[in-house]
């Protein structure tokens, strides 16, 4: 009995430790991050004249994933339609802009992009995209955090829609 309650305080303590180590991500039930550091593109992050600027590309080696995007205070162009949210699938490329409106200009201080990334329903990963006005209207973009969640026995974890949002706070609390 002796033995059983040394090794339950072993296992407990890698536990805690484990938590320690690798943050409150995964001791919320939803187990650990893996980076993606290539997960999110970004490109042409200056000013441009005649060619659009401030390009996401958003990819996976799965292919059938899906990309929630949303932007903060800027706006997403596709296909010549500005979004705050757009879903989007791997390998395809949204423009961020700091306003709907070409002519339009605004100071903006951080702004944000959060992605969401799905396979169907499920939540299996998430990037957040810190953008800062570094003069005028130009900008530089930096990928804060890319991860997908590690599958559990082949499959991906349970994550809910607060969970993730918390996550995403988070990132931008950094």
């Amino acid at each position: 009995m002796k033995k059983i309650k040394t090794v339950i305080r072993a296992v407990l303590s890698l536990g805690i430790l484990s938590c320690l180590i690798f943050g409150a991500a995964g001791c919320k039930g939803n187990g650990l991050e893996t980076k993606v550091p290539d997960m999110v593109e970004l490109s042409t992050w200056y000013a441009t004249s005649g060619l659009l600027n401030n390009l996401i590309t958003v990819k996976y080696e799965d292919k059938n994933l899906t990309f929630e995007c949303r932007a903060g205070e800027g706006f997403l162009l596709y296909q010549s339609q500005y979004h705050k949210e757009i879903t989007l699938s791997s390998g395809e490329t949204v423009h961020w802009a700091f306003s709907d409106t070409e002519w339009i200009y605004k100071e903006v201080t951080d702004d944000y992009v959060d992605i969401v990334v799905k396979e169907e329903d499920r939540i299996v990963g998430y990037a957040t995209i810190r953008i800062t006005q570094r003069d005028g209207i130009d900008f530089s973009a930096k990928v804060v955090k890319s991860v997908m969640f590690k599958k559990i026995d082949g499959k991906y974890q349970s994550v809910t829609e607060a969970e993730i949002e918390e996550l995403l706070q988070k990132t931008k609390n950094k």
